[in-house]
């Protein structure tokens, strides 16, 4: 087997290592239980927002989750 050859299988290899890696970890942000998730205050960002100064607009931009 030439050397090139022998660099091929591993290239090969630890792309299928990382591409499975990803496949396992996107599975598991799936399954995660519904408690596990991050929740999102909407009050307190709009909060800080205004003590930054900032204005949010108006819309779309905050909708709230039920």
């Amino acid at each position: 087997m030439k050397k090139s050859e022998k660099y091929i299988i591993i290239l090969i290899g630890v792309a299928t290592v990382i591409v499975m890696g990803v496949i396992y970890e996107n599975t598991l942000s799936v399954l995660r239980p519904p408690s596990a998730k991050i929740m999102i205050d909407v009050e307190k960002v709009k909060k800080e927002i205004r003590q930054a100064g900032l204005a949010p607009q108006e819309g779309m931009h905050w909708k709230e989750l039920p």
